[in-house]
């Protein structure tokens, strides 16, 4: 059973207070129009989980658990811990912002990396794309503050 599936059916809990309106689809707005107290905190986060994961950014997804070598596994193993930390302090920094919709994407990307993470026991190539959410949203996220700094 993938990550995805395994923890489809634990709640997220939410805060009411940071809940915003869609706004009008019509009328797109940017997610950052000043620069964000956390900016800096996510790019050190970000970094931080760069260099605590090289040696399973160099595993090839294609490859499911059941097929990995013992260095594999290892590599994989020592993922887990360092996406877990990544999601709790992605959290944390959700809670810092004043700005809603940061909040939400630091908090999708939370939670993506937390069920990537569950799912490397058990891993199959389509856990992957756990991964990838998890990285694009907190991609934008990176994006949206280097845009505001130049």
């Amino acid at each position: 059973m993938s990550g995805a599936s395994r923890l489809a059916t634990e709640p997220v809990q939410q805060s009411s207070a940071l809940l915003q309106s869609i706004g009008d689809p019509q009328d797109p707005q940017l997610v950052m129009v000043g620069d964000d107290q956390v900016c800096s905190d996510w790019e050190e986060l970000l970094d931080k989980l760069n260099a605590r994961t090289t040696a399973w950014q160099s595993l090839d997804p294609s490859i499911p658990a059941s097929q990995w070598s013992p260095e594999q596994r290892k590599a994989v193993d020592e993922t887990i811990s360092p996406f877990n930390d990544f999601a709790d302090e992605a959290l944390k920094l959700a809670q810092q912002t004043k700005n809603p919709v940061l909040a939400d994407l630091m908090t999708f990307s939370a939670q993506y990396r937390r069920a990537y993470a569950a799912a490397l026991t058990s891993y199959i190539p389509t856990d992957s794309y756990l991964a990838s959410a998890g990285g694009a949203a907190a991609s934008t996220i990176y994006n949206s503050c280097k845009l505001l700094r130049g």
